[in-house]
């Protein structure tokens, strides 16, 4: 199975959890995936090291569209070889469902903030919790 299917199949596996109420009305990812890039950038993050070994840190740009009211930040991986994966791009206007590569026009137009390591979920209750459901989704 090649990156990009991975890809689809995480996110997928995340919809069937939302669609099922799967995730917490308290938890930000029964959302998805409005407001949850960086959380879902976690678990995939952890994902992809525990199952593939492929190494992954959070690019966080800045969302700004002509309306300043809707600047925001966006979260994505950044791979070791300087692609990006978004699971959640459909939470803007334009934005791809699912994006692996370089980044193009749409990513290139968001501001740089930083790069940061993925947060622990092995530390979090919500996000463990969040990682199993998707896990039980994907056949694990």
């Amino acid at each position: 199975m090649n990156l990009l299917d991975i890809c689809r199949e995480f996110r997928t596996a995340i919809e069937v959890v939302c669609d099922e109420r799967g995730f917490s009305i308290k938890d930000r990812m029964h959302r998805f995936p409005g407001g949850c890039c960086d959380d879902t950038c976690d678990l995939f993050a952890y994902y992809l090291n525990e199952e593939y070994g492929i190494h992954a840190r959070q690019l966080v740009k800045i969302y700004e569209p002509d309306e300043p009211e809707i600047r925001c930040n966006h979260v994505v991986l950044l791979l070791d070889d300087d692609n990006i994966i978004d699971l959640t791009g459909d939470q803007f206007p334009g934005g791809p469902k699912v994006y692996y590569g370089k980044e193009d026009d749409f990513y290139q137009a968001m501001e740089f903030d930083r790069i940061q390591d993925n947060y622990n979920i092995e530390q979090d209750r919500r996000l463990w919790d969040d990682y199993q459901a998707i896990l039980s989704k994907l056949g694990h």
